[in-house]
């Protein structure tokens, strides 16, 4: 668990033809042979549902002695509305998880689209939204912090898109620290800065508690 939170959550999200829809692939890099393994849970199993869950050694790692691999989720997405998938990893009988993994999805005519995803490990917290400034549009935040967390890097990160089209949008990224235990909630909003009308907004809420271990505070 030395790993830092980029190089640990290598997440890889797909959308594939599943019966009609679009079926969402997640991947993530897991270890059973450490002893940590990935759950999770959801807001609206309505709106998408577990099709498949698999591990998979990494190529050539098969017989080797704590060697890794990933575990893929395939899911189904119907209806319409928010979700929210909350992965953690942890080993048998750990009283919290060393990491914590939110994602974000709007699920419309087959489809899941991600929001956003909040990264919890170690005192550091990872949000991530996806932005288009081309369009005018950009995040803002209220900051909202108090003396819990504080803020470490604001960037934007464009997509990569070789030879693709001018204005393809990218990542807002926000890098904060426990600074003290307590809660805090922090508020984005989603805006263009001539327009007094926000095009979304979305608030999180966070508990840093004694041991600086940093959890997500459930709607």
């Amino acid at each position: 668990m030395k790993k830092s939170l980029a190089a640990l959550i290598s997440l890889i999200i797909l959308a594939v033809p599943f019966a009609g829809a679009m079926a969402l692939t997640i991947t993530l890099p897991e270890n059973p042979g450490t002893g940590f393994t990935w759950t999770y849970e959801q807001s609206d199993d309505a709106l998408l549902t577990e099709k498949e869950n698999v591990y998979t050694p990494d190529a050539g790692a098969q017989d080797l002695v704590g060697a890794g691999g990933s575990r893929t989720w395939e899911f189904r997405p119907d209806g319409r509305g928010d979700a929210v998938l909350s992965f953690a990893l942890a080993r048998s009988g750990d009283a919290k998880p060393s990491v914590r993994l939110d994602l974000l999805y709007r699920v419309a005519d087959g489809a899941a689209t991600l929001r956003g995803k909040v990264e919890m490990m170690l005192g550091n917290v990872f949000i991530s939204l996806p932005e288009n400034p081309t369009t005018g549009y950009t995040w803002q935040t209220d900051g909202g912090l108090g003396d819990v967390l504080m803020l470490k890097e604001d960037s934007y990160v464009p997509d990569a898109n070789p030879g693709g089209p001018l204005g393809g949008g990218g990542t807002h990224r926000w890098h904060y620290v426990a600074k003290a235990p307590g809660d805090t909630a922090i508020t984005f909003t989603y805006a263009r800065p001539w327009e007094s009308d926000a095009a979304e907004t979305v608030e999180f809420s966070f508990s840093v508690e004694e041991d600086y271990n940093i959890a997500p505070i459930k709607p």
